[in-house]
C-alpha cells in the first residue's frame, strides 16, 4: 500500500480550496480509497479502479496533483 496526499493547485470548482485537500491509500491491485478532507466542509470517502481514473475525474484538467507520502520504488506495483 502506498498512501498520498491530493494537492489542489487551483480550485476550479470553488468547494475544496487550494492545498491539502485529501488523503488517499492506493493498494497493490492499483485501487485506490480518497478521504476529501476540507475544513468547514463534511467529511466522504470515494474508491475508484486506478490514481489515474480518480484524476481523471478529479483532476481538473491538471490543477490537482498526487502527492506520494511514502517512498515509492519502481519496483513495487504499477502507478495508474
Amino acid at each position: 500500500m502506498k498512501r498520498f496526499h491530493v494537492v489542489r493547485k487551483q480550485d476550479i470548482s470553488g468547494v475544496s480550496g487550494n492545498g491539502y485537500v485529501a488523503e488517499g491509500c492506493k493498494f497493490t491491485d492499483g485501487s485506490v480509497v480518497v478521504r476529501w478532507r476540507v475544513p468547514g466542509k463534511p467529511s466522504s470517502m470515494e474508491f475508484h479502479d486506478t490514481v489515474k481514473g480518480f484524476l481523471e475525474i478529479h483532476g481538473h484538467g491538471g490543477a490537482t496533483d498526487v502527492e506520494w507520502v511514502d517512498n515509492y520504488d519502481e519496483k513495487d506495483e504499477r502507478l495508474d
